[in-house]
């Protein structure tokens, strides 16, 4: 596995330059009120499918793309990123396969499916990683992880950049870990002036 470096994220950037949407920053006095800082919010929910997971998604594709002969693609998601990857397939001219396990969103199955996807759905995740398996040999397809790959990781790290040119001085930047759950943190109140804190919400 290649390493996530500055120089790769840089990559990402001008390979979703005019694909991606460049999402906008948002502030709230409510939050501020609370928090006892200024806070920013990153707004992915204005990304493409409606995630950050579109960035990472788009950027494998066509890194993988460049660098091997497949053009069938293949994940297991319960959501967001299997909607990043059916797009970001269908933009590139590729074949995308997505594995949902159930319970699944209705709403999200139909989203994957509109964009072009070949979804399977399965009982539960060792049923979608046993497909997923199959489906690779069968079609000779690329697996692409929806967070633990260099290429993903590096699509969504583009996030920072732009956040850090939309706001200077940022101090604490609260982000989403673990496939994509959102992490949350409280801002200790002080009795002095705000400091300028940051929320990075995806």
């Amino acid at each position: 596995m290649i390493d996530v470096t500055l120089a790769l994220v840089e990559e990402a950037v001008r390979i979703l330059h005019g694909v991606a949407h460049y999402t906008p920053v948002l502030t709230s006095h409510q939050l501020d009120s609370l928090s006892g800082a200024w806070v920013f919010l990153k707004c992915e929910n204005f990304q493409r499918v409606g995630a950050f997971k579109f960035r990472g998604a788009y950027h494998a594709i066509a890194q993988l793309m460049s660098s091997q002969p497949s053009r069938v693609f293949a994940t297991v998601s319960s959501g967001n990123h299997g909607q990043g990857l059916a797009l970001a397939c269908r933009l590139q001219g590729a074949t995308a396969h997505v594995m949902m396990p159930k319970p699944l969103s209705v709403m999200k199955h139909r989203a994957v499916l509109s964009y072009g996807a070949q979804v399977h759905v399965v009982e539960d995740r060792s049923r979608a990683d046993a497909k997923l398996r199959e489906l690779a040999g069968d079609y000779q397809a690329v697996v692409v992880h929806p967070f633990n790959d260099p290429f993903v990781i590096a699509g969504q790290g583009t996030v920072m950049v732009e956040f850090v040119e939309q706001v200077a001085g940022l101090d604490i930047v609260l982000a989403p870990v673990g496939g994509g759950r959102l992490a949350f943190r409280s801002l200790s109140r002080g009795t002095g002036p705000p400091t300028k804190h940051s929320h990075l919400c995806m």
